[in-house]
């Protein structure tokens, strides 16, 4: 799979009545695909509410770099239980849809956020977050290591505005892509001078190399799916309720169908598990050996109970003993 193959025509957002564009399943399984073949990254859907900062309440409208359990195929998870199905993996979230009015009145680095058209203004987002694996520098943490390593202190390291470095970046490639060979838009009341953002970009090269990109992963939509996708519901926006067909239908058909194999995979062996564990314990009822509690100690561990259940066994043994004693 090429470079080539990302350039795939990426449809434009809607714009509902309340002035929020609207990530539909057709456009999310092209900015999907896009993500997947430029920096080997899957995206996921997440609600506001999961996108707002914990600490700080700030809005996320998407993210880079976020942890999640990937099922690798949910094809697997119809029957064999011991293929290899999930693998924790970096990736990209967006929020199903976004107020315009309110992302209009954030202040970048350097980018005047209304230069970008407002039914395109997902694919910018999503360009945005691929542009912190596709042109960035490591996370803090190891950008933090290397420098101790060369021997800086952290006073110094901690001055280095890397997150603002990697914002306008990233901002940059998403207009490169969107508009090749248009000069970036900037605000007049940018957040970072012009000439602090050039000197901190050329600081930052001149201390660390740029990340490298992954390689492409499988396009297909039902390869490394997010967990929350098929074991919830992927949280679309009110505005996607209307038809769907063609690729996004059979999308949400597979995920809807792995869905009900994976519940009706675990209704089965939570079925025979507790055959098992029933005969575990009635091997006790009718043995009540230490050895059969360890036995059936396997499916359920107890310290407490087993101590006082061992302490009561040898108790009766011996008072069995005693009474059998001429």
């Amino acid at each position: 799979m090429t470079a080539d193959s990302a350039q795939v025509a990426i449809p434009r957002n809607q714009i509902d009545r309340g002035g929020n564009a609207i990530l539909t399943p057709e456009l999310f399984l092209a900015l999907d695909r896009m993500a997947r073949v430029r920096v080997g990254r899957s995206i996921q859907v997440k609600s506001h509410e999961k996108m707002r900062g914990e600490h700080d309440g700030r809005q996320d409208w998407g993210r880079a770099r976020e942890y999640v359990l990937h099922c690798l195929d949910v094809r697997l998870l119809r029957g064999d239980s011991n293929a290899r199905v999930w693998e924790e993996s970096s990736g990209i979230a967006l929020v199903p849809s976004i107020p315009l009015a309110r992302l209009y009145e954030v202040r970048r680095p350097e980018l005047d956020w209304t230069a970008v058209p407002s039914e395109r203004m997902f694919e910018f987002v999503a360009l945005h977050e691929i542009g912190h694996y596709a042109q960035n520098y490591e996370s803090w943490w190891a950008f933090e290591r290397t420098l101790k390593a060369k021997g800086m202190e952290r006073s110094e390291i901690d001055a280095i505005p890397l997150r603002m470095v990697n914002e306008v970046l990233a901002d940059r490639y998403a207009w490169s892509q969107l508009f090749p060979g248009s000069e970036l838009p900037t605000h007049a009341e940018r957040t970072v001078p012009e000439d602090r953002v050039a000197y901190w970009l050329d600081r930052v090269a001149a201390l660390t190399p740029m990340m490298k990109i992954a390689e492409p992963m499988n396009a297909d939509p039902l390869t490394f799916v997010p967990e929350n996708h098929f074991k919830g519901r992927i949280p679309w926006a009110a505005g996607v309720t209307r038809t769907i067909d063609g690729p996004s239908l059979e999308y949400l058909t597979g995920l809807r169908r792995a869905r009900v194999d994976h519940r009706n995979y675990q209704r089965r062996w939570w079925r025979t598990e507790a055959k098992r564990r029933a005969a575990g314990w009635l091997e006790i009822a009718r043995t009540p050996t230490e050895k059969a509690f360890k036995e059936a100690s396997q499916f359920h561990r107890f310290p407490s109970d087993r101590a006082r259940w061992i302490a009561e066994a040898r108790a009766e043994r011996a008072q069995e003993s005693a009474e059998a004693a001429p």
